[in-house]
């Protein structure tokens, strides 16, 4: 088995597979204990408002950084040639995903995708996703899909996790 590409890559894999595994953590810790603890503790709208900015001035730092420092730990322009590269000779159920992925450009095939994405995926994530270019410095309809895939996540997720306050209230309740 011929395994040069990973020898000669290594260090560069690593540095990437740290950054996502650390990202990866961080998104864990942020988005369950934290995110509740908030709520819980300064109300269900001003901490979910508090969660809100907190993850629209996290993205923008992460942003930032990702674009700063030009190191494509999330992929995405990996997700981009893997969707230039498929042809008509591809697998259909390829062909399938790189469509959806390339939706992203088009109407309101696109806006449903973008929603649905920012549902589903982290917002830096989808941000990153969105941008024409990478590593070209962030301009304002780069900031402006930050802004919409954070709102849009918070609009989903601020109500899903009001459930699961109140649950845990009712249950501190009973006991």
């Amino acid at each position: 088995m011929n395994l040069t590409w990973f020898r000669n890559g290594r260090e560069r894999i690593l540095a990437i597979g740290w950054r996502l595994a650390g990202y990866e953590v961080f998104c864990w810790v942020y988005n369950y204990p934290l995110y509740i603890w908030t709520m819980t503790h300064f109300g269900l709208f001003l901490g979910w408002f508090m969660m809100t900015i907190l993850s629209l001035v996290v993205g923008a730092y992460m942003f930032w950084r990702y674009d700063r420092k030009g190191v494509d730990w999330l992929f995405a322009n990996t997700a981009r040639e893997w969707e230039d590269a498929t042809s008509d000779t591809s697998g259909w159920f390829r062909r399938a995903l790189v469509k959806v992925s390339k939706s992203r450009n088009s109407g309101l095939v696109g806006l449903v995708t973008f929603v649905l994405a920012s549902i589903n995926a982290d917002p830096l994530i989808v941000a990153v996703h969105y941008r024409k270019q990478h590593f070209n410095g962030l301009g304002r309809r780069d900031w402006g899909i930050l802004v919409a895939t954070v709102a849009i996540a918070n609009l989903w997720w601020g109500p899903r996790i009001v459930v699961v306050v109140w649950g845990l209230k009712i249950l501190r309740h009973m006991l």
